[in-house]
């Protein structure tokens, strides 16, 4: 080991060490999930800190260097593989009209804020521009969900919060998959583009469908054996790899599984197959839920780690210009509210739904994709994804916080900016009534 201006790096790990941290990692996240239903501070704020910390003792590249872009792609299968499932098509009738309006305004919100920034403040490429915008425009299911019932908001602001980042999770898987393949392909050189993606997101769709078909004839050859937690995981990374290797969109395959396999009592997949079968499915379904949910939130707190490990990307003027676009997104919501969601809100829950818009795992894994894939402006969507989800997640924190404490605390503020004369007189009145 030797001494280095980042700090003390250990440059021989032994492999117990690392043990030794996975297994901290692990009961950090359990720890850290009940910091967070006590405190209502996310727990990914402290899974961020830890590998900062972590960042100035470890050689990142290193011992994680090499897994980051294998480990991301595993990762964004397993999200996107549940967030298809929960895309029910049942619960997506009872989607009141104003909530999707609401949700659609905020995404083409913040996709032209992120573009335009990243255009005109960054230099990167259109393309990946209007990348950076899909994959950061819409709020985290993952965080959302938790939080909202930690803040006992009332049922229609937490159903308005929860179907916003439900169709936005989707969107922003969507429209970041599809431009992810465009890059990719544009760097390849395959022309024309928009034929070459059509036609790979298209086959991803038909092989998705598929390997849903085929799943349940694979769940009867598993009836009688037991622990079978693993096989549709094993299932969803066979799918994503071939998918890949002969030239679909893996992403779109796993997404369409996904869709299928949460949709499978309803039309039109419960035509396809017996009544005894989707039984079987359904049952699957439930029992695997619990597992994959775990699973998630432990490679959540690993993947949140990694980003922190990053800091050394990191510059104080991407933080700015971060911190500046929470701040429009912010602003942009409170509109967006007035507008569409604001009849039988008060005002309390009106401001704690404008500052809650936390940027989550989903566009963390595909910025690190699209870094570790070596696409073009790799290192500044990196750069300014990583930089805006900590800002959304710190400042939506703080804003949350004054909004349950002080909601009044924002009306004088504003208050104060767009009339600071009358303000002035009312201080200098109550300060000569108190003396």
């Amino acid at each position: 080991m030797h001494f280095s201006s980042k700090g003390l790096i250990y440059e021989v790990m032994d492999i117990p060490i690392v043990i030794l941290l996975l297994g901290i990692l692990v009961f950090a996240s359990f720890y850290f999930n009940r910091f967070f239903i006590r405190f209502r501070i996310p727990s990914a704020l402290f899974f961020i800190l830890v590998g900062i910390v972590l960042g100035l003792f470890v050689n990142e590249k290193r011992y994680f260097g090499d897994l980051g872009g294998a480990f991301a792609a595993i990762t964004l299968n397993i999200i996107v593989y549940m967030v298809g499932k929960r895309f029910n098509f049942k619960n997506l009738k009872r989607v009141p009209g104003n909530s999707l309006m609401f949700s659609l305004f905020n995404v083409i919100v913040g996709l032209v804020l992120v573009t335009f920034a990243a255009r005109f403040i960054a230099h990167m490429e259109w393309v990946s521009s209007i990348f950076l915008g899909f994959v950061i425009s819409g709020t985290s299911s993952v965080l959302i969900v938790p939080i909202v019932h930690a803040l006992k908001l009332r049922e229609k602001s937490r159903k308005i919060l929860i179907y916003e980042s439900l169709l936005t999770d989707i969107i922003c898987l969507i429209g970041g998959l599809i431009f992810l393949d465009f890059i990719w392909h544009t760097q390849l050189g395959n022309v024309p583009l928009s034929g070459f993606v059509a036609k790979s997101v298209l086959l991803g769709i038909a092989s998705g469908l598929i390997a849903g078909a085929l799943w349940m004839f694979v769940l009867r050859t598993l009836k009688d054996v037991n622990n079978t937690m693993f096989a549709s995981l094993a299932f969803i990374l066979i799918l994503y790899g071939a998918s890949e290797l002969i030239g679909f969109n893996g992403g779109f395959s796993v997404l369409t599984f996904g869709i299928m396999s949460g949709n499978i009592n309803h039309k039109p997949f419960k035509n396809w197959f017996t009544e005894k079968m989707t039984e079987k499915a359904r049952n699957y379904t439930l029992n695997e839920q619990g597992f994959f949910e775990e699973l998630l939130m432990l490679i959540q707190a690993y993947f949140f780690v990694y980003m922190g490990m990053k800091l050394e990307y990191y510059s104080t003027w991407v933080f700015l210009v971060a911190l500046i676009l929470v701040v429009i997104f912010a602003l942009m919501r409170w509109v967006s509210i007035q507008a569409f969601s604001a009849k039988n809100l008060d005002y309390k829950e009106k401001i704690i739904m404008s500052v809650l818009s936390p940027k989550g795992i989903i566009p963390a894994v595909l910025v690190t994709l699209a870094f570790e894939m070596g696409v073009i402006d790799g290192l500044e969507i990196m750069q300014y994804g990583y930089a805006i989800i900590i800002v959304s997640l710190l400042v939506g924190s703080i804003l949350v916080t004054i909004a349950r404490k002080d909601p009044s605390y924002f009306s004088r503020v504003s208050g104060r900016m767009l009339n600071p004369g009358k303000h002035n007189q009312d201080d200098l009145q109550n300060t000569s009534e108190s003396n």
